[in-house]
């Protein structure tokens, strides 16, 4: 079982991105799950109200949905989700037959991003393929007491941790065998749920492309050590087998 951790190049506009996740999808039908990270769908930046727009999110997605339905690939992407007035900071888990299966909507915001989204209220396991998934997001790793205590009474083969994280915001080091901030939180919960955590960062920032210390995604194994680290500030594809326990990174 492989899958592809996605840290794309994030661009301004709804439809830039969802072009590019579409082409990742086509480019890497081998693969049996792509991750792509938080908000991947419209990225995170001083226009992100513009691109939130509801009639252009539901089209992207079905894009989206379209190409996990033609490539048989299942894939896991970040949108800003309207549902009547209120807009969610949400992770999407796409069937390879082309449905959305459920919304992760984030409950645990930073302070810039309750000005714009509505906070979550719960979390859930779903089937994908023949896997048992869920998701927590970005700074919610500092939650991590709650979010054992919500998905910690089934078995899981993977979680997921779709990111925008600056390693300089608190980590251990960089081969990561000390752990610190939202890394210690992410480690924790991979050891109390005896489960995989899978991170996919953004690579890059769009407001400040000068930003370094973006990308560097981990893999966490059952026991709380990061088992692989993806390239920092760079985009590639990382291939994680979780049968095999190897990893490679396409670039």
């Amino acid at each position: 079982m492989k899958i592809g951790i996605v840290q794309m190049p994030m661009q301004w506009t709804t439809e830039e991105n969802s072009t590019t996740i579409c082409q990742y999808i086509a480019q890497h039908e081998d693969l049996d799950y792509l991750v792509f990270p938080e908000l991947s769908l419209s990225g995170f930046h001083r226009n992100i109200i513009a691109q939130s727009d509801k009639y252009t999110v539901d089209n992207a997605i079905n894009l989206v949905a379209q190409a996990c339905r033609k490539y048989q690939v299942n894939a896991f992407i970040g949108a800003p989700v309207t549902v009547e007035s209120a807009i969610y900071n949400s992770y999407l888990a796409i069937s390879a037959e082309g449905k959305c299966l459920t919304r992760w909507d984030k409950v645990g915001l930073t302070p810039s991003e309750a000005r714009i989204f509505s906070a979550g209220t719960a979390r859930n396991i779903i089937k994908l393929g023949s896997s048992y998934v869920t998701s927590f997001m970005c700074r919610e790793a500092d939650d991590h007491e709650w979010f054992i205590s919500t998905v910690g009474h089934a078995p899981l083969n993977f979680i997921l941790w779709p990111s925008y994280i600056c390693h300089g915001d608190g980590e251990g080091s960089d081969d990561g065998s000390s752990q610190s901030g939202y890394f210690a939180g992410a480690s924790s919960i991979a050891r109390n749920l005896q489960s995989v955590v899978i991170q996919c960062n953004w690579p890059c920032s769009v407001n400040d492309a000068g930003i370094k210390g973006m990308g560097g995604s981990r893999i966490y194994g059952s026991d709380g050590e990061t088992l692989y680290t993806m390239p920092r500030d760079e985009v590639a594809v990382g291939v994680f087998d979780l049968n095999e326990k190897t990893f490679a990174v396409r670039v």
